[in-house]
């Protein structure tokens, strides 16, 4: 008898215990949906673009490199080194209609591209420079007047031997723009693809 009512007083007690959390829980979630509510307002209200612009501006001054080693499958050693660039050639004026916040001024901004060379066991089978051109037969006309080779990225396909390298093409400060992808097989040959 004394085992029975050890078990049920043990069962009552975590029962009991498990209220009072659950009341804890519901007061905090209370107090957490009104801070989850707050940042879904500020997700939700329309970006700064005269901030975004700033930020577009002050990265006309970097550069990014990409420079790693590693060793495929088949144990040849890969050596990929990239270098990411504004150009500074004043080429993109994007007409008022795309500028948010003044529709009554263009913007002038610049081209960007990227170098890139792919070194497979001491052979280079790729060196090339890459801009908005090497895309430009696919795009559509206003983004191959006004888009911008942006965010540049790159992974390796262990499988197929493939190194691929994304890019967006967008017109600046706008969210006008199409994701591509350069795909180069270890002989050096490239293709285009919309991501």
């Amino acid at each position: 008898m004394k085992l029975i009512n050890l078990n049920l007083i043990i069962i009552v007690f975590s029962t009991s215990c498990g209220q009072r959390v659950d009341k804890y829980v519901s007061s905090n979630t209370l107090a957490d949906s009104s801070k989850i509510n707050q940042d879904l307002k500020k997700e939700n209200e329309d970006p700064d673009t005269r901030e975004l612009r700033k930020e577009y501006i002050s990265n006309y001054s970097k550069v990014e490199k990409l420079d790693t080693s590693f060793t495929d499958n088949w144990g040849n050693q890969i050596h990929v080194q990239t270098r990411y660039y504004c150009l500074f050639d004043n080429a993109i004026v994007v007409p008022k209609q795309y500028v948010w916040e003044d529709t009554t001024k263009t913007f002038t901004t610049h081209n960007y591209s990227q170098d890139i060379v792919i070194v497979i066991d001491k052979d280079t089978i790729f060196n090339k420079t890459i801009t908005k051109a090497d895309f430009a037969d696919n795009l559509y006309p206003e983004l191959k007047k006004y888009a911008v080779l942006m965010f540049p990225n790159f992974s390796y396909d262990n499988e197929k031997s493939a190194f691929d390298f994304g890019y967006s093409l967008t017109i600046p400060i706008t969210d006008v723009g199409e994701g591509w992808r350069l795909i180069i097989d270890k002989t050096g040959n490239f293709s285009k693809t919309d991501k």
